[in-house]
């Protein structure tokens, strides 16, 4: 099996997920603001937490996906998760998502973490579009991505379906030659 790659920045370490960040995961996962615009309703129980993890790792180990676990280099300690899914290699594209623990929001956080998975979704994953989709009330995420470099493309309205109603989202996307330009 391929070893999961291990992404580092200044005051970050993004690793593979492990059952022992269930309780970091359940913490951010069940709370009502950061689910808000998640795509899920906000989980209930601890217990929810281990399929999770563990789809996860089975759509790294069948080259589907990828998610990093967010911690701290001092502190071994889940505080948010990033990765790649819905990868079609046939068109070199995949969707990015992430969330974070929401007492670091507004601390940079978000986007060092999204500043390291980039260049391995464009060198190793061999991608050419990465594409966000946001909805447009999430502001902070909107704000990220364009601070990234992501362009908006449009509006998918009613694209989402979650907390009992239908959501729309805007796309945002970076392209590998922006991003190496």
């Amino acid at each position: 099996m391929k070893s999961f790659p291990t992404l580092q920045t200044e005051r970050l370490v993004l690793r593979e997920l492990r059952m022992t960040d269930a309780g970091a995961i359940f913490a951010n996962l069940s709370d009502a603001k950061t689910m808000e615009y998640f795509g899920m309703d906000p989980l209930t129980r601890l217990e929810q937490v281990e399929p999770i993890i563990e789809k996860n790792l089975q759509t790294y180990a069948e080259d589907r996906g990828i998610r990093w676990a967010i911690t701290f280099r001092e502190e071994d300690r889940l505080i948010g998760t990033i990765g790649y899914h819905h990868i079609d290699r046939a068109w070199f594209r995949s969707e990015i998502a992430y969330e974070l623990n929401r007492s670091l929001w507004g601390k940079g956080v978000m986007r060092e973490a999204l500043l390291a998975v980039l260049p391995y979704g464009f060198d190793q994953m061999n991608l050419n579009r990465i594409e966000g989709l946001v909805s447009p009330e999430n502001v902070g995420s909107l704000r990220l991505l364009e601070k990234s470099g992501f362009t908006k493309e449009g509006v998918l309205k009613e694209y989402m379906y979650f907390g009992g109603r239908f959501h729309d989202a805007v796309v945002y996307a970076l392209l590998k030659s922006e991003f190496e330009a």
